[in-house]
């Protein structure tokens, strides 16, 4: 691949990350602006779904009031979630560009990547389950299902990571050895 590639498409990554990392805080500061003010979106307003013929209207009152106050504790988990896992990836990209892809830190930083997508998919695994078995016995037929309650893509992004996470320690330990060989 030539220079100007690897600089093209290094300059279109640095770019969508910032767009990621200042469109994640600015919607994290919203969003705490919601809950703070008590504001109706934050506070799990009444959602009235329409498809075609059939209207389904959810009220904040179904759920208990700790469950509410989870979903919106969980949901900064997410938010502070997102914007360390953006951080950690534009540090991994800073290393890319300056030709040091096996700096010593990359792996524990993809290692505590893969840790947090863990803890946010079991987090929120774990809140849809709770609403699911608190909300669902209160709507007439309708079913919960738990195995699609799960947060599938945040377990396997997880592991994903930490897979990642040892090819570049094995990549690190490399890297040592040629420096100490040369």
């Amino acid at each position: 691949m030539s220079q100007a590639a690897k600089s093209w498409t290094s300059s279109l990554l640095g770019l969508f990350l910032s767009i990621a990392w200042w469109g994640s805080l600015g919607g994290c500061l919203y969003a705490l602006v919601l809950v703070l003010t008590g504001h109706p979106a934050a506070t799990g307003a009444v959602v009235v779904l329409r498809s075609g013929g059939l209207t389904f209207t959810a009220s904040p009152t179904l759920m208990p009031a700790w469950l509410r106050t989870a979903g919106q504790v969980v949901g900064c988990l997410c938010a502070v979630v997102s914007l360390y896992v953006i951080y950690q990836v534009r540090v991994l990209h800073r290393h890319v560009d300056l030709a040091q892809p096996f700096a010593p830190d990359a792996y524990r930083r993809i290692q505590s990547v893969g840790w947090c997508l863990l803890v946010r998919g079991i987090t929120v695994s774990a809140l849809a389950v709770a609403e699911g078995f608190s909300l669902y016995p209160r709507l007439p037929g309708v079913t919960f299902d738990l195995l699609r309650a799960f947060d599938w893509l945040g377990l396997v992004l997880g592991l994903i990571a930490f897979a990642l996470a040892e090819v570049f320690r094995h990549g690190v330990t490399l890297h040592e050895e040629v420096q100490l060989t040369v």
